[in-house]
């Protein structure tokens, strides 16, 4: 599916991915993988993909910012930065959770670019 329509950008959540399981297994060719794997328990965790050919960088928020199963972005087109974010949200989220979800959206629309 991916060599077919050859998608600048995908996103991947309930991965499942863990620490047992290395880059290289998750890998696709052509992409730029940035992953944030569920820690403590299975399933969750994300994987976003960025072809190659963009420049691209993954944005670290601060701890009490972070949100566990999240990764951020930053896309440099020409003059312009675009910020992408790929969050895996539970359907049994608690609102403590929420918030930090929420949290890690402002700042991470803070964020200022190199």
């Amino acid at each position: 599916m991916v060599e077919d329509t050859d998608p600048h950008i995908i996103g991947i959540t309930e991965s499942w991915a863990n620490k047992e399981i290395s880059d290289a297994e998750l890998g696709l060719p052509g992409y730029v993988m940035f992953r944030k794997d569920r820690i403590g328990r299975r399933g969750g965790g994300v994987i976003l993909y960025i072809k190659e050919s963009i420049q691209a960088y993954e944005i670290i928020l601060e701890k009490e910012a972070d949100c566990e199963e999240a990764v951020w972005c930053n896309i440099v087109t020409g003059n312009s930065t675009l910020t992408v974010g790929l969050v895996y949200r539970s359907p049994n989220i608690s609102i403590e959770d929420n918030d930090k979800i929420q949290t890690a959206i402002k700042e991470v629309t803070k964020y200022k670019p190199l």
